[in-house]
């Protein structure tokens, strides 16, 4: 899909921007291309933009050379001009993964944590917030975990020019099936036998759109490409295993064979066949609420591939289970730390009813 058309799709569709309102778009060196376009767009809106710029270069600086006590600060003009911002994009980097190998996870986690405040400030004031992942896609990131370029673009740009109304009719149905419901069961040959409680948590269907229902359930959070039903699991609850199917991207390397296990609702142990390590040394830096149960979610995109990154989460079918924050979702983990991952061919019953079987929505 063409810059001008994503970003159109994104400031009128998406974020559904206003005659006045502030965007706070965040770029990367590498994402400028689209930043001027959307930026373009929120002023065709009658709005106002606000472009920063991160780069490759300073990020590799602050996770390697600035002192792991400075992480901390508070970041009080940021704030400030958060209580003046009314919807944000974020497009993601950095354009190279290697450097999120550069420093040792424990010290990425901290800088991950001076966050934080940021987090709870567009929390506390409900900034529609578009995730644009589109800046990992990169020939850097590619050639790292072993993707195909332009494979990995196309599998993007067909989640994202997806029939998003298909999309939301589906999501309703399967929301009906989990509104009301107290228990999910999940399952799958490789040794997933998961249980947790969702009573009385919001159930969001991810559509593209930040409409002001969305809004009046705590769904303030888009990334595009989308297409889920999500829920916060009741944090205290989960019970059980999870094994995940596939390599997935992280930290700069593909996590493979990761295992959950949790036991009185708190993450009890993990083990993992390749690259563990960079799963549980951000893990073993974060702090707070980072051993509870934080997502769940159903794919709903039928034009979703998994590739191991990113997207998983929509593949139509697709069981994505996570821990840690989840307060964008109607969640209560108080953590800067946040992980999740697909299932492709999992089982999941509501109450003892089934909804998915082996990675098919049973609608």
């Amino acid at each position: 899909m063409a810059t001008a058309s994503i970003a159109k799709k994104v400031i009128k569709e998406t974020l559904q921007v206003r005659e006045d309102e502030q965007v706070l778009i965040q770029t990367w060196d590498h994402t400028l291309d689209l930043s001027n376009a959307l930026a373009f767009e929120t002023y065709q809106a009658g709005a106002i933009p606000l472009v920063t710029l991160s780069t490759d270069e300073l990020y590799l600086n602050y996770v390697t050379n600035v002192p792991e006590e400075y992480y901390g600060k508070q970041p009080k003009a940021f704030l400030s001009l958060l209580d003046k911002v009314d919807a944000q994009v974020l497009l993601f980097g950095p354009r190279d993964p290697k450097i999120l190998k550069a420093a040792p996870g424990e010290r990425m986690a901290k800088s991950f944590e001076s966050e934080k405040p940021i987090m709870e400030k567009i929390h506390d004031r409900k900034i529609r917030t578009a995730l644009l992942p589109i800046g990992y896609i990169t020939p850097e990131r590619a050639q790292t975990y072993g993707f195909d370029l332009a494979s990995w673009r196309k599998n993007f740009d067909e989640s994202l020019d997806a029939d998003m109304k298909k999309v939301s009719e589906l999501g309703k149905k399967v929301g009906l099936k989990m509104q009301n419901a107290k228990n999910l069961h999940v399952t799958d040959d490789n040794g997933t036998d998961l249980t947790f409680s969702i009573s009385d948590r919001p159930v969001l269907v991810r559509d593209g759109i930040i409409d002001q229902e969305d809004i009046s359930k705590g769904n303030y959070t888009e990334s595009l490409p989308s297409g889920t039903v999500t829920i916060a699991p009741v944090e205290t609850s989960a019970q059980g295993t999870v094994a995940f199917d596939r390599a997935t991207a992280f930290m700069g390397k593909m996590v493979k064979g990761l295992r959950l296990i949790f036991q009185n609702g708190k993450l009890s142990s993990f083990d993992g066949k390749d690259n563990l390590d960079a799963f549980a040394n951000m893990y073993k830096g974060a702090t707070g609420d980072k051993d509870r149960i934080g997502l769940f979610s159903i794919g709903l995109n039928p034009n979703g591939t998994y590739m191991g990154i990113n997207t998983d989460e929509l593949v139509q079918g697709g069981v994505t289970i996570g821990i840690g924050y989840n307060k964008e979702i109607g969640g209560d983990n108080d953590t800067a730390f946040g992980y999740a991952q697909a299932l492709t061919k999992a089982t999941v019953k509501v109450d003892g009813k089934p909804l998915v079987s082996e990675g098919k929505i049973l609608i």
